[in-house]
């Protein structure tokens, strides 16, 4: 997406879209990307821990 965002903005679109793009996948790389590795830590870590607290814990 980001490559066709460049490309259109190269070409000389106005549309804002194709900026706000770049602009999100920025902000992607720059904020969400780098906590990856603690996502995947939680993803396979299991379900262990909060499927053994009980339904009234909550």
């Amino acid at each position: 997406m980001a490559k066709v965002a460049q490309a259109a903005i190269d070409a000389g679109t106005d549309d804002p879209f194709y900026a706000d793009k770049i602009i999100t996948g920025k902000y992607f790389l720059a904020r969400l990307l780098p906590d990856i590795d603690a996502h995947l830590a939680k993803v396979q870590s299991g379900a262990e821990p909060v499927m053994a607290l009980a339904a009234d814990h909550f």
